[in-house]
């Protein structure tokens, strides 16, 4: 066993620091938790809000926010997707004044990920419910 120079062991010092590191990430997370929900917040004034996930920790999620006007019109989509605490929510401009339903429908086509859609379809039908 091999003592720092203060007298804590190696493996003691490693142990320290990774717990340090976590309670950092766990920091992190809150804050961009705190900005994810505060632009949904912004969001929801523009009419009706759903938020939808897709994918696995693994593989890497994705969280998209939907607002739906009148008449079933998509007025905003966003995503969140990355994998560290400073991604943020962007726009995906491509959905805006489609209807839900075009979502809903695999014949049409997006220029957006498998993965992406799969979200917006998993917030289409938790709104729905």
């Amino acid at each position: 066993m091999k003592f720092l120079s203060n007298g804590i062991t190696t493996s003691t010092a490693l142990v320290l620091l990774l717990f340090v590191m976590w309670i950092i990430q766990l920091v992190l997370t809150y804050f961009q938790m705190k900005r994810f929900y505060k632009r949904v917040n912004t969001l929801r004034k523009s009419g009706i809000t759903s938020i939808g996930m897709a994918g696995s920790f693994l593989k890497g999620r994705i969280y998209t926010v939907i607002v739906i006007g009148e008449d079933d019109v998509i007025v905003n989509a966003e995503k969140l997707s990355g994998m560290t605490v400073f991604s943020t929510l962007k726009p995906v401009t491509e959905l805006v004044g489609q209807n839900i339903n075009d979502i809903l429908d695999e014949t049409k086509a997006f220029s957006i990920t498998k993965k992406e859609r799969e979200s917006f379809i998993v917030a289409i039908q938790g709104m729905k419910k």
